[in-house]
């Protein structure tokens, strides 16, 4: 099911196994800092309003580079807010842009981030798997 349709992302809900899937677009690229902090947003508003506790992100479109200020307001605004509703695991399929791969780690690295486990995958397969243990 569609929660979020949006030229930068989708952010849809798989019920049966209760997981708050985000997946961007290669249009990411035009984001600004609004638009990113408003997807986190959402993003996480969509994690407390179905009480998932398994989030997957594919990111291989992504292209937005999340600046160290953005990778800390994630850490203090939106992280603790997901882990209220009990996120326990995100899988990560990486973005191919180097640059963006590095912003996104560096954001999962962070110390509240650390609260739930993290997993980065290049198939989607594998993720799942992982996600779903």
């Amino acid at each position: 099911m569609i929660l979020k349709e949006h030229k930068y992302y989708t952010i849809e809900f798989e019920e049966a196994k209760n997981i708050i899937k985000v997946v961007w677009k290669e249009a990411s690229e035009n984001m600004t800092r609004t638009d990113f902090k408003e997807q986190q947003i959402i993003q996480t508003d969509c994690i407390i309003e179905k009480k998932s506790k398994l989030l997957f992100i594919d990111g291989r479109n992504f292209r937005f580079l999340v600046s160290p200020d953005l990778q800390e307001w994630t850490n203090n605004e939106q992280i603790p807010r997901a882990l209220k509703v009990g996120l326990k695991k995100t899988a990560i399929i990486l973005p191919k842009e180097l640059f963006s791969q590095v912003s996104v780690e560096q954001t999962m690295e962070e110390e509240k981030a650390k609260s739930f486990e993290t997993n980065y995958f290049d198939d989607e397969q594998k993720a799942r798997t992982w996600l779903e243990l």
